[in-house]
């Protein structure tokens, strides 16, 4: 069961991460890879959220953990995608977007799970 809610969340995810990027590239914002960041931002938000609510009530079902945070956020985010953008920004010579891209991902997200999990602690 453990394995179905991780596969249906998933896939959620990803339909979710392709959709949001979509949207971003009619937004694009020069060569600053804007979707994956927007989207790590969110995932970051979601998945401190998920965890805040999951702690406070500790009595919910596992497999739907498992379908919010491995699933849908593990889905949504990608990791690899910021990697290799990443890369690619400083492969073309846009050094300083390869250098705060990466800071301000790490930095934003890590700030996201915080409030992510404070909104969901006082709910």
């Amino acid at each position: 069961m453990n394995l179905l809610a991780i596969f249906l969340g998933g896939g959620i995810g990803s339909v979710l991460r392709y959709l949001c990027s979509f949207a971003c590239s009619k937004a694009a914002c020069g060569v600053f890879p804007l979707g994956t960041f927007i989207i790590n931002i969110l995932g970051s938000l979601f998945l401190g959220f998920v965890l805040g609510v999951f702690m406070a009530k500790s009595h919910w079902n596992q497999n739907l953990k498992l379908f919010m945070t491995v699933g849908v956020a593990g889905g949504f985010t990608t990791f690899s995608t910021f990697s290799v953008e990443t890369f690619d920004l400083i492969k073309s010579g846009h050094n300083y977007l390869g250098l705060i891209y990466p800071i301000a991902s790490v930095f934003l997200g890590l700030v996201a799970v915080f409030v992510g999990f404070y909104l969901a602690r006082s709910i």
